[in-house]
């Protein structure tokens, strides 16, 4: 194997550097992570030193990849870089996105219709604690992922180490899990939790029947409610393979003088629309522009 030091002096040629990259960022667009052990078996005389006939070493390849290679413009070339905390999409999820987003600008409501009619709800659980195990590990999962203060010698101690990825939701033996809900109306936001033994796939038309109720909460007796239900495909919705509503849920909404925001029939909704409502569905109930102006209310409450 040739050293670093021996091809220090650029003993790789422009075309040899054109055909790693080329093969390189191809192997990206595939959906394979490029290495310089792959470029070595893709592209062998491309990875050849001329002068000494064996392969350069990965810093050379690797140095291809840091000038040659780019994901959308050349003047941005490729960085070792962390991914970011976001979930990928794939192809299909991305068009179902946008489809549905054009669907939702056709209908031409306008910020204040939202906030007016509709009411966004979606079912959460917390598992609590029923045995030391699990008490631990929710502790240890508490601190994240992010950089703690520890000592060199001390990185392999279980204190300094992370939870396991299922802690916060497997239930484990003597634990119990505690469901509750929450609601989001006309800039207002309430939690309230199921009794117990409620579930998912039978108790949304429970739900349903508790909103009149929790309405009077939120937004007193003498108060406009919202007509409008707005949810995921969950469990308990629709039928998770045509897509069906279900018909007690919808008998419900009925009964209780609301819709269903999606119809009938969700399949034409992302399957991970919480995640967009997630990022949007605070814009529903402010005005544009002010990046700070959910505290700007808050402060402005307090001074009322």
């Amino acid at each position: 194997m040739v050293s670093w030091k021996a091809d220090s002096r650029k003993v790789i040629t422009k075309q040899q550097e054109a055909t790693i990259a080329k093969s390189a960022m191809a192997q990206k667009a595939k959906g394979v992570e490029p290495t310089a052990m792959l470029m070595k078996a893709m592209c062998p005389a491309a990875t050849l030193n001329p002068e000494t006939g064996e392969q350069f070493t990965d810093k050379v390849i690797l140095e291809v990849f840091k000038t040659r290679c780019y994901d959308k413009d050349p003047d941005s070339p490729w960085q070792c870089l962390p991914a970011k905390c976001k979930t990928a999409l794939t192809p299909e999820l991305k068009a179902h996105r946008a489809t549905w987003g054009g669907t939702m600008l056709e209908m031409n409501h306008h910020r204040g219709w939202y906030h007016r009619h509709v009411v966004w709800m979606d079912p959460c659980n917390t598992i609590v604690p029923g045995r030391p195990k699990t008490e631990f590990d929710q502790k240890m999962a508490s601190y994240g992922k992010s950089s703690r203060w520890i000592s060199g010698d001390a990185r392999d101690d279980s204190r300094n180490l992370r939870s396991g990825p299922y802690t916060n939701k497997t239930l484990q033996w003597g634990d119990k899990r505690v469901w509750w809900y929450i609601f989001l109306t006309q800039g207002k936001v309430h939690v309230e939790v199921m009794p117990e033994g409620w579930s998912q796939w039978d108790g949304q038309a429970k739900v349903v029947a508790m909103l009149p109720g929790i309405f009077k909460k939120m937004l007193g007796r003498d108060a406009t409610y919202p007509d409008h239900v707005f949810t995921d495909r969950g469990r308990g919705y629709y039928h998770p393979s045509s897509g069906t509503i279900h018909s007690e849920y919808l008998a419900s909404l009925t009964e209780n003088g609301l819709a269903p925001w999606a119809g009938e029939h969700s399949k034409w909704q992302p399957p991970d629309l919480p995640d967009v409502i997630a990022a949007a569905r605070l814009t529903w109930y402010s005005p544009s522009g002010n990046r700070n102006r959910f505290l700007e209310k808050r402060r402005r409450a307090k001074h009322v």
